[in-house]
């Protein structure tokens, strides 16, 4: 089995069994809600920056009230230390909640070795062929 995760959920960091989510949530009962997925590799985050500013736009877009940018990346990376990851799927996640906005970031540790293109993945009889 895997280690239990810290997650931030609603303002606070909690052992990810502890976290939970209003069965009022706008966002469990209507989708409405945003997220990001953002990838750590080997200790570093790949365009967390540029992950963080989508979703920030797509709150905007939702008119949903968001952290700061720079509040989510230390979430993020509060997270991620708090888990001692160095390879993670981040997911970023913004509902418009019961009466205010609830903000989850987890990550689960990731595999380094796993390929990454899709290439990678699909075997070669099944390639299309230029």
């Amino acid at each position: 089995s895997r280690p239990a995760m810290i997650v931030y959920c609603g303002g606070d960091f909690v052992a990810e069994e502890n976290a939970s989510i209003s069965i009022d949530d706008r966002g469990f009962l209507f989708s409405d809600a945003v997220f990001e997925t953002a990838l750590l590799y080997r200790g570093g985050f790949f365009r967390l920056r540029q992950h963080l500013e989508r979703f920030a736009e797509s709150a905007r877009t939702m008119r949903i009230a968001a952290p700061t940018v720079v509040d989510v990346d230390r979430i993020v990376r509060a997270v991620v230390r708090r888990n001692n990851l160095h390879d993670a799927n981040i997911r970023v996640t913004l509902t418009r909640g019961v009466t205010s906005p609830l903000l989850l970031v987890t990550a689960r540790a990731a595999d380094p070795a796993r390929p990454r293109s899709r290439a990678a993945r699909t075997p070669p009889s099944l390639r299309a062929r230029p």
